[in-house]
């Protein structure tokens, strides 16, 4: 059978109750022994099986809720709905993340001295399950507003960027292919990077050679101010704009990945142990091919 179940969880353990009146955790322990602000919840479906009969029952409309909260303020939001079926291992999900904000991310990045400011996250997917589990397609796009981080007293500025995919991955055979791929990201509503497949690209790791066409991914950068990515890039870079133009070519079903990398700088200023670049203009141009996964050659 399958029943609603509360899931709560402390910075110690976590439990699985099927009252969600009861709440073992602050019956159980001291209350200071429970760091209060880590305390999550989240209400899911819940399948107890029995025996090899009730192993064979499918879940159908299957929808779990998590979400976070801190102080009683929400702190965002994971969905997942859809049909499953445990014994065939086939599933058509619908996932969701929504309003993850600093307050979460800060949880990665303050060991690492990093705020993510008044960065938000928000991603949406259709995940197919088929064939034993061993063939998956994921379709979604993931959003992430006013991106920006702050290390050691520098701030980046606010980026918008979104992803957006369609992929599938057959385990059996050996292959991926990427169906779609776009990539946007702006600074105050100003095109920074963008990048787009020109058709689907099929990448195959095993050992048939099956003949497809050839498939192009694109990437640019236009305009990066050098001095706004300090936080990242230190500070000995003082000043410079770059552009940069990435293309990859893939060949025979991606076992010959070509690529042409070109990039242009102007204006840049820095200074690394005493030696200074003032208003120096660079050009930099890499070529290189991998063949079959490994071969790396560079001209």
């Amino acid at each position: 059978f399958g029943r609603p179940i509360t899931i709560y969880r402390s910075a110690q353990e976590s439990v699985v109750v099927t009252n969600p009146e009861n709440n073992y955790l602050f019956q159980s322990a001291p209350f200071n022994s429970i760091v209060n602000t880590v305390v999550q919840s989240g209400i899911a479906i819940a399948c107890v099986l029995y025996g090899k009969k009730e192993t064979e029952a499918q879940f159908k409309g299957t929808q779990s809720d998590y979400s976070a909260a801190q102080n009683g303020k929400p702190l965002g939001q994971i969905r997942a709905a859809g049909p499953v079926d445990i014994e065939k291992k086939e599933a058509r999900l619908k996932l969701e993340v929504l309003s993850i904000d600093r307050q979460v991310l800060n949880l990665v990045g303050a060991p690492l001295g990093i705020d993510f400011g008044s960065t938000t996250v928000n991603a949406s997917s259709q995940i197919d399950l088929a064939k034993n589990g061993k063939v998956i397609n994921a379709t979604g796009q993931f959003d992430v507003g006013r991106f920006s981080l702050t290390q050691k007293g520098l701030t980046t500025p606010p980026l918008d960027l979104k992803v957006g995919y369609n992929v599938s991955v057959d385990q059996t055979a050996q292959s991926a292919l990427v169906r779609a791929f776009t990539l946007n990201a702006t600074q105050n509503q100003k095109p920074l990077l963008t990048g787009s497949l020109a058709q689907p690209m099929k990448l195959d790791w095993g050992k048939t050679d099956s003949a497809v066409e050839d498939s192009a991914l694109e990437l640019a950068v236009s305009n990066l101010n050098l001095a706004d990515w300090r936080a990242f890039l230190g500070t000995n870079v003082t000043a410079g704009q770059v552009s940069l133009t990435l293309n990859l070519l893939s060949k025979k079903a991606g076992k010959s990945l070509q690529l042409d990398v070109s990039s242009q700088a102007s204006g840049l200023a820095a200074n690394f142990s005493g030696s200074a670049i003032d208003q120096a203009d660079v050009t930099l141009r890499v070529r290189g091919q991998v063949d079959d996964f490994n071969a790396i050659k560079l001209d």
